[in-house]
Formats: structure tokens, C-alpha cells, sequence
């Protein structure tokens, strides 16, 4: 399991930051949605671990298009202060 979740964080980390990146416009906002995003899909091994490529990359994307948007108010409110 260690070497598959390796190889599935090696294979899309880059696009998980950059769709968060895309969506908050904000580094450290983005690095958060990728520690968060690997860490839900980890929890859910047994679901992510056994989808297709195609899919697992949609869930992760998935996963991490609402968590960008998620801190989105919280992003607002710093930049309103």
C-alpha cells in the first residue's frame, strides 16, 4: 500500500497544487489543499486505492476543487482586514 500511495502522490501532487493554486490564488492556501487532499485519500485507501487512474485523478481533483473552495471566505475575510 505504501509504494502505491507513493506513486499516486508522486503522479498528481503537482496538479492537486496547481488546481488549488488556481482556485485561492495563494501558495500556502494551496499547499494546505494538498496536504489535505493525500491525507483524506490515505483515510479512504480502500476506495481510492482500488480506482482506476482516470478515477482516482478525478476524486483527487474533485477533492481538491472543494477544498480550495472551502478556505475561499476564510482567504476573503484576511484580505478584508
Amino acid at each position: 500500500m505504501e509504494q502505491q500511495f507513493e506513486a499516486l502522490y508522486a503522479r498528481h501532487a503537482a496538479m492537486v497544487y496547481w488546481t488549488a493554486y488556481g482556485i485561492s490564488s495563494n501558495r500556502d492556501t494551496a499547499a494546505e489543499v494538498v496536504q489535505s487532499v493525500f491525507l483524506k485519500a490515505l483515510e479512504r485507501w480502500a476506495l481510492v486505492g482500488n480506482l482506476a487512474p482516470m478515477q482516482a485523478r478525478a476524486w483527487l481533483l474533485r477533492v481538491a476543487r472543494n477544498g480550495a473552495i472551502d478556505r475561499l471566505p476564510a482567504i476573503s475575510l484576511c484580505i478584508g482586514a
